[in-house]
C-alpha cells in the first residue's frame, strides 16, 4: 500500500515536471514569435487586422514598459551617473561644469533586446536537452591537438572573433553563477528557488549584454568554420545548433505565417 502510494507520487512528480518542461518550451516559441513580429514590423511595417493590431500593439508596449522598470531604468540611471561623475573629477582639473545627460532607449533598441532575451531562453530551453555537463564532459576528451586543429580551420580572421566571443560568454557565465550565489546567500534562499534567481539574471544578461546574440554567433561562427571536424566537442556544438536552429526556424514560419494571414484578412475586410 505504502509503496503503491510512493510510485503515485513519484508519477505526479514526473507529470507536474514535464508539464513545466513543456509549458517552458511553448512559452518560449510565443515570446520568440512576438519578439520577431516586434523587430519585422517596426522595421519594414505590415499590415495588422485592426482587432489584432490592437492586442499586439498593447502586448509590445507592455514588454517595453517592463524591460524599461526591470532593465533599463536602472542602467539608464548608472550611465547617467557614472558621466556626471567623470564630469564633476573634471571640473576640478578643468573649468567645465559637472553635468547630468538624460539617456532615452529607443524603441527599435528595446525590440533588439527582446529579441536577445528571447534567443537567451531559447539557449536556455535547448541547455535542457544537451545540458552543460555534457559539454563539459566533451571537453574533458579534447586534446591540444583538437584545439589547435578548430583554431586552424577557423582560420586568422574569424578565429580571435571566435575566441573573443567564446571568452565573452564565459565571462557572462561565471558573472551569473557569482551573482546568483551572492544573493542566494544575502536573501538565504533555499537551494529549490535558486534557479528562479538564476532565470532572471539570463534574462537580464540577454537584455544588457545582448547576450543571445553573442552566443549565436559565437556558435555560428565555430560551428560553419569547422563542420567538416568531428572531433567530442564539435559533436556536441553541431547537436545544440542544430537544436537551436529548428527552434528558430520554427519561430520564423510561425511569423511569416502570422504576416501572410494578416496581410490577407485585412484586405479582405476592406470595405
Amino acid at each position: 500500500m505504502v509503496k503503491s502510494f510512493k510510485n503515485r507520487g513519484k508519477i505526479v512528480k514526473a507529470s507536474i515536471r514535464q508539464f513545466k518542461d513543456d509549458f517552458d518550451r511553448v512559452f518560449t516559441f510565443f515570446v520568440l514569435v512576438v519578439s520577431i513580429s516586434n523587430i519585422t514590423l517596426r522595421i519594414f511595417g505590415f499590415r495588422l487586422i485592426p482587432q489584432v493590431k490592437t492586442a499586439f500593439e498593447a502586448f509590445h508596449e507592455f514588454f517595453h514598459d517592463i524591460m524599461h522598470l526591470i532593465v533599463f531604468s536602472w542602467l539608464t540611471y548608472s550611465l547617467e551617473s557614472l558621466w556626471y561623475g567623470f564630469t564633476f573629477v573634471c571640473s576640478i582639473l578643468l573649468p567645465i561644469i559637472p553635468w547630468r545627460p538624460y539617456i532615452t532607449i529607443p524603441p527599435l533598441v528595446a525590440d533588439i533586446a527582446l529579441v536577445s532575451i528571447a534567443f537567451t531562453k531559447v539557449f536556455r530551453t535547448t541547455d535542457l536537452l544537451i545540458p552543460r555537463k555534457d559539454r563539459a564532459k566533451a571537453e574533458d576528451h579534447m586534446t591540444d591537438a583538437l584545439w589547435r586543429q578548430i583554431d586552424r580551420v577557423e582560420g586568422p580572421f574569424w578565429g580571435p572573433i571566435q575566441r573573443f566571443l567564446d571568452r565573452t560568454n564565459a565571462k557572462i557565465w561565471y558573472l551569473i553563477d557569482a551573482i546568483q550565489r551572492f544573493l542566494a546567500k544575502l536573501f538565504r534562499v533555499p537551494r529549490r528557488y535558486e534557479k528562479y534567481i538564476r532565470y532572471a539574471l539570463i534574462a537580464l544578461a540577454g537584455a544588457v549584454f545582448m547576450w543571445g546574440y553573442v552566443r549565436l554567433a559565437g556558435y555560428l561562427i565555430n560551428v560553419y568554420k569547422a563542420r567538416n571536424l568531428t572531433s567530442p566537442i564539435m559533436i556536441i556544438r553541431k547537436r545544440f545548433l542544430r537544436q537551436f536552429g529548428l527552434s528558430l526556424l520554427a519561430a520564423i514560419v510561425a511569423t511569416l505565417l502570422f504576416i501572410l494571414c494578416n496581410g490577407f484578412v485585412a484586405e479582405w475586410l476592406e470595405p
